[in-house]
């Protein structure tokens, strides 16, 4: 599997995880993706903010919040919201998604353009809109140096 499948099949694991609707924190998703992928999560969250300019941690958080918000704009709750968040209690699930969105869930629902950012896929790390080629390349070239030519996580 090279950088691009490993990393893609991270991001898809991730997705997978806060589909399920389990209150899952993100360190149990980290815990996953070690398991999964056998990669420490200490490197991948380096790897993932170098080429992001986001610890992997902090991705995973913004992506459940993301999920919440679609379910509020579906007309969820903030409790149906909260099971793909990973907070154990409503105040803290609205001081994230306020510190996230700016606005409250109620009035987020309301509002005419809300803004959900999308998954940060292995294409947008390279046509640099999450982060710059020139990152890019060194990451290709740290993972060959690190991995004997292989080009692999």
């Amino acid at each position: 599997m090279n950088a691009e499948q490993k990393y893609n099949s991270i991001i898809s694991f991730i997705e997978d995880e806060i589909a399920k609707g389990e209150n899952t924190q993100a360190r149990d998703i980290l815990l996953g993706i070690k398991s999964n992928f056998y990669i420490d999560p200490r490197s991948l969250s380096e790897i993932f903010d170098f080429l992001t300019g986001m610890p992997i941690g902090t991705y995973i958080k913004m992506r459940q919040l993301m999920k919440a918000a679609e379910i509020i704009l579906s007309g969820g709750s903030n409790q149906e919201a909260i099971r793909y968040t990973g907070f154990s209690d409503e105040s803290s699930f609205i001081k994230a998604f306020n510190k996230e969105f700016s606005f409250s869930p109620g009035n987020f629902a309301k509002s005419e353009n809300p803004k959900i950012k999308k998954p940060i896929t292995w294409s947008t790390i390279v046509d640099g809109t999450y982060a710059t080629t020139e990152n890019e390349v060194i990451f290709k070239r740290v993972l060959t140096t690190a991995n004997d030519g292989k080009n692999e996580i």
